[in-house]
């Protein structure tokens, strides 16, 4: 194989999947997961994070942060006082941590369906 092909094989595969780890304190950080294994960890305090697309797994291992995400497939939570917020989908969820908040879209239910009526002639 070529060297142009490898260098372009290498980085092209670096663009499929992200593992971010946010360590820093009292931030904002923007992040899109857009791939079957991205990854996020949170071990900062007292951030502001937004996740856009669906993250495969996110652990929040820090305090006091607020987190914002389209859809997580899985969440730990083992840190303390912090608050997860997911509009959509279904989200494995565990929580070792204290005080922390997890908010996610209320289970839709079909409508109920109208009884059958005899309409009169």
């Amino acid at each position: 194989m070529s060297r142009p092909l490898i260098l372009a094989l290498l980085l092209s595969s670096s663009a499929f999947a992200i593992n971010s780890t946010i360590r820093d304190n009292n931030k904002s950080f923007r992040l899109d997961c857009n791939e079957a294994n991205d990854v996020v960890t949170v071990r900062g305090n007292k951030n502001t994070v937004v996740l856009t697309g669906t993250c495969e797994s996110v652990t929040v291992d820090g305090n006091n942060n607020t987190l914002q995400a389209a859809t997580i497939r899985t969440l730990s939570m083992r840190g303390n006082n912090n608050r997860v917020t997911v509009k959509q989908g279904s989200t494995n969820f565990s929580n070792t941590g204290k005080n922390n908040q997890f908010v996610r879209p209320a289970p839709t239910t079909a409508p109920a369906t109208p009884p059958n009526v005899a309409t009169p002639l």
